[in-house]
């Protein structure tokens, strides 16, 4: 009986068998012909949805015939009502119209124990002719809070005051 010795096998030589070894497995299961993918579409559950922001908004009703001789008052509801909710305001006029009141166009303002935050803009009482526009466009400063924005737009009934 011929006994010869067993060759041992170098780590490094084990190593490239089982990547080839793999590789002859990976390539045995690649389909012979590529299908398109299929997009699949469906509903969260309930806990998905409501994770990614916790409240909605709402602006307060737009005013086609707004007297500009009052500040106006701007208003943002959030659902489920939360007080300290910081909102995001940002005031935008037609040509013209000038803004008094807040001395900034863009602010934050937060919400009440009904989940209301309100903002009162006063305007220059000689800078708007009729038709005259002053848009309040509400937004949540921290996007954890909620999702969304809002507008609400005030229309001059009138020309100064």
């Amino acid at each position: 009986m011929d006994n010869k010795p067993s060759k041992e096998i170098s780590r490094r030589d084990a190593m490239k068998i089982l990547g080839a070894a793999i590789g002859a497995v990976a390539l045995a299961n690649v389909p012979s012909k590529w299908n398109t993918p299929e997009l699949a579409a469906g509903v969260l559950p309930a806990h998905a949805q409501t994770s990614v922001g916790a409240h909605t908004l709402t602006p307060g009703p737009d005013d086609p015939a707004a007297n500009y001789c009052f500040p106006l008052n701007s208003t943002v509801t959030i659902t489920p009502p939360t007080p300290g909710i910081l909102m995001r305001y940002v005031i935008t006029t037609s040509a013209g119209v000038i803004i008094t009141s807040p001395a900034a166009l863009t602010g934050t303002v937060p919400t009440d124990g009904s989940g209301i935050a309100s903002l009162d803009v006063t305007v220059d009482s000689f800078s708007f002719t009729i038709g005259s526009t002053v848009t309040v466009t509400w937004t949540f400063e921290n996007p954890s809070d909620g999702s969304g924005s809002g507008a609400q737009v005030f229309t001059s009934a009138g020309s100064g005051c």
